[in-house]
């Protein structure tokens, strides 16, 4: 019941997330402080959304590959330095 309304919800949940996702990636794009936490926020969430799913559903093992590479990239010490993460010097 209510096909439609669910419809709209769920597609108003991906619209806020797309749009989301583009102001993050502005930001990162500008190199940003902020950016660079909220997307490792993300790809922290969604590596855990994923690593439950292994555990507990059907696991996606290209996600959870993709996660990994994003987080070891962000995690180099010339990424963190560029973005203001840390302050020391090479």
């Amino acid at each position: 019941f209510g096909g439609f309304a669910d419809d709209a919800k769920l597609d108003g949940g991906y619209l806020a997330l797309s749009l989301a996702g583009l102001v993050v990636l502005a930001g990162f794009l500008r190199m940003r402080r902020w950016s660079w936490v909220v997307l490792m926020a993300w790809t922290g969430i969604s590596l855990a959304i994923v690593l439950i799913n292994y555990f507990y559903g059907e696991p996606n093992f290209a996600v959870m590959a993709a996660d990994t590479v994003i987080v070891f990239a962000l995690n180099q010490s010339d990424v963190l330095r560029l973005y203001g993460i840390r302050m020391d010097q090479a």
